[in-house]
């Protein structure tokens, strides 16, 4: 005949496994846990003195993951408050003491500044659709696979076919460079006026009258 009835002993760590669960132990240390739990299978069929030293190792560790999950609740429980940066205690004042018709100005400003976006925007995208179109133009009737010219027109179509951002970014930064070139180019000399040719003596003199 069978004995169903689960040992004193079983009944004990399966509690004491029960109580920790309801805690959230496994949860604060889930490697520490599951030494626990490996232990907690090693008890089954072991019996008298070997059983108690594993039960009662068992209860140690069950008491140290316990005082880890009671210091870390201490910890949360006394954090303190974080102090206040001086620059957002700054901010918090100076928008105390705004004005309250300063919300409808700033809410202009920042129309304002999406339209200027917007243009920008706009207006970059047509200067380089305008440098496209002048690689364009500017490519020779028999221009070689290997044209200066047909080489950057080829360029500036696959910038603007795969990446017309990118393209926009790259004809902005090149009419920069372009224009501080123009602006460090040495003005041509003026040219010199031709010397002027002595003139010529007149035939005779004056008469003097007597």
């Amino acid at each position: 005949m069978t004995n169903d009835v689960t040992p004193p002993q079983d009944e004990a760590t399966a509690q004491l496994l029960e109580r920790a669960r309801a805690q959230g132990l496994p949860s604060i240390d889930p490697m520490r846990w599951r030494r626990i739990e490996a232990l907690a299978r090693r008890m089954t069929g072991h019996q008298g003195t070997t059983l108690r030293l594993l039960q009662a190792r068992l209860q140690q560790l069950v008491d140290e993951l316990t005082a880890v999950a009671d210091r870390s609740a201490d910890q949360v429980i006394a954090a303190p408050t974080p102090r206040a940066q001086p620059l957002h205690a700054l901010l918090a004042r100076l928008n105390d003491a705004a004005p309250a018709s300063a919300a409808p100005n700033a809410v202009n400003a920042t129309r304002d500044l999406n339209i200027v976006r917007q243009h920008r925007a706009a207006w970059t995208q047509l200067r380089a659709e305008q440098r496209v179109a002048q690689s364009h133009s500017a490519l020779p009737k028999q221009a070689g696979p290997l044209n200066s010219q047909l080489l950057l027109h080829r360029a500036l179509t696959l910038m603007r076919e795969t990446s017309p951002g990118y393209l926009q970014h790259f004809t902005s930064q090149a009419e920069a460079l372009m224009w501080l070139e123009r602006s460090q180019a040495k003005p041509a000399p003026k040219p010199k006026a031709p010397a002027r040719k002595p003139a010529a003596p007149k035939a005779g003199g004056r008469v003097r009258r007597s």
